[in-house]
């Protein structure tokens, strides 16, 4: 966090760019949107849509706090905690919708899924976001992309 508040004290904010739900999931959403002919089962077309994976938006939302990497160490858990918690939410809203959907017993069984995808994508950006690694997820990214200066 020291280097990264070095590289805010000589690079300016980036405009900010955002891959949607890293790790891979809106780049395989679209992926999978392109090849759906070839899926052996049907699928409403109103879940190919990278706007329509269910938590898009707060994974944008949390681009937004990763691009500033304000708040240092308190301020990425706290970004973290609030997409987990965005994930959570949409389980728990649509769990009647996203039973029917993906066929499952109860809705409870939906709030399961998504709490255990919520937790998946919380490890996964606790575990990949770290400040300076010169990712597009790095903690901090809108500066000198994601690189920082070492200690002088």
């Amino acid at each position: 966090m020291e280097q990264l508040a070095l590289t805010k004290e000589r690079y300016q904010l980036s405009e900010f760019t955002s891959d949607g739900c890293s790790g891979g999931i809106s780049a395989g959403w679209e992926n999978a949107s392109k090849q759906k002919e070839q899926l052996p089962f049907a699928l409403d077309e109103r879940y190919f849509s990278v706007d329509t994976i269910p938590f898009e938006a707060a994974c944008t939302e949390h681009d937004r706090a990763y691009h500033q990497g304000t708040g240092g160490y308190v301020g990425r858990l706290q970004a973290d905690i609030e997409l987990r918690d965005a994930i959570m939410r949409y389980g728990i809203t649509e769990a009647e919708q996203i039973a029917a959907r993906y066929n499952l017993a109860t809705p409870e069984q939906a709030v399961y899924l998504y709490e255990i995808i919520a937790e998946a994508v919380y490890r996964g950006v606790r575990l990949g976001g770290a400040p300076c690694t010169g990712k597009q997820y790095a903690w901090g990214y809108g500066y000198d992309n994601g690189y920082c200066i070492a200690e002088e």
